[in-house]
């Protein structure tokens, strides 16, 4: 994990043999996708702070469905924060994310 928009060494991270990448939130996740997603497997790119720690959960479960569209399909994609949870992230925010993933696949009603 490097933490910033490090866009720029993309395709060093990608020829590096690292199999997971984490992408920060400051990073274009479609680009990102497009430019080694067929590398390794993307995990992220949720905002940790903007979202997470001080968004709403309807903000949460966007944000995550917008990532689960641009980088799930072909290889790996972990949805995941781009950066720490914060220590006073709300439950309900963070349940908001899995259930992003979970109604994808049918899990929830």
């Amino acid at each position: 994990m490097i933490c910033g928009d490090d866009t720029a060494i993309l395709d060093d991270v990608a020829a590096s043999g690292a199999e997971l990448y984490e992408a920060d939130s400051k990073i274009d996740l479609l680009q990102a996708k497009r430019r080694i997603g067929d590398r390794l497997c993307l995990i992220g790119n949720l905002n940790p702070v903007g979202s997470l720690l001080h968004g709403t959960a309807e903000e949460v479960r966007k944000e995550a469905q917008a990532c689960l569209a641009v980088a799930s399909h072909g290889s790996g994609f972990i949805l995941g924060t781009g950066c720490f949870v914060a220590w006073d992230t709300p439950q309900e925010n963070l349940q908001a994310m899995i259930r992003a993933v979970d109604s994808r696949d049918g899990m929830l009603p």
